[in-house]
């Protein structure tokens, strides 16, 4: 989905066998999959319960190093053919750019702007990349239970405060499949500010997968909930797709 947290873990001997950078390499290494083609329908509730609905699809490819992934929305019409690319390169920042339909132009996004809302959602700009490892440090604090499943906690810290919007973070990792549960952003004062909690995984082309995942705005009190309608792993992805010239024509 928006955000592809993939996870692995099959012992508890692992535990205390490996440290929480080891498991997080293990983590990004695991994903096999080289592309990622969905169509996803996205609730936001704002903080009087009143909700509005969007639909849209996600492109992802991941190669030698770099993930890139593309946005379109499809509706409804006030967020209709706009169009988002991030591609995140291990060792680099981040490029990110967006075609608003009313602005006519397709607009670079700066690393400055990693915190804003994206397209109005509880989603930052940030929460959309991939994080880049070697760039946070990783701390295996135990295991707990959360809804009666066993996981383990890893809490990551940027190395330098630049490297992200967030003082850390905290993932709870179900203990038999390597995903998160649950991920916990703190800001940076050390406060909760966003809770990502994730539900009905199933497994789709063997491959263990989110059905739904709800991004909360601790402060604000609203939330945006992603559901998956339909996935596909390592179709086929015209490279056109993952251009600034698609993001403004629409056509590969």
């Amino acid at each position: 989905m928006m955000i592809r947290l993939l996870w692995l873990l099959t012992g508890s001997a692992l535990l205390f066998g490996q440290s929480g950078e080891e498991i997080m390499r293990k983590v990004r290494d695991r994903e096999g999959q080289r592309t990622v083609q969905s169509r996803i329908q996205m609730v936001l509730t704002a903080r009087n319960g009143s909700t509005t609905e969007r639909l849209l699809d996600q492109y992802a490819s991941r190669r030698d190093g770099q993930t890139r992934m593309v946005i379109v929305f499809h509706r409804p019409q006030s967020v209709a053919n706009t169009r988002f690319l991030v591609i995140s390169q291990t060792g680099q920042e981040d490029q990110r750019w967006i075609f608003l339909p009313n602005l006519g132009n397709v607009r670079r996004i700066a690393a400055s702007e990693s915190s804003s809302s994206f397209v109005g959602t509880d989603f930052s700009y940030e929460d959309l990349s991939d994080r880049d490892i070697d760039r946070f440090q990783h701390v295996l604090r135990g295991e707990e239970s959360v809804e009666g499943q066993r996981v383990f906690v890893v809490e990551a810290t940027p190395k330098s405060p630049g490297d992200s919007s967030y003082s850390r973070a905290v993932f709870y990792v179900l203990a038999d499949k390597w995903l998160p549960v649950k991920i916990e952003l703190f800001d940076r004062q050390n406060r909760l500010f966003k809770r990502l909690t994730s539900n009905q995984i199933e497994q789709i082309q063997g491959v263990w997968t989110y059905r739904r995942a709800r991004m909360e705005n601790i402060p604000n009190g609203t939330s945006t909930e992603l559901i998956l309608q339909q996935i596909r792993y390592d179709a086929p992805i015209p490279e056109s797709v993952f251009t600034t010239r698609f993001l403004e024509t629409g056509r590969p």
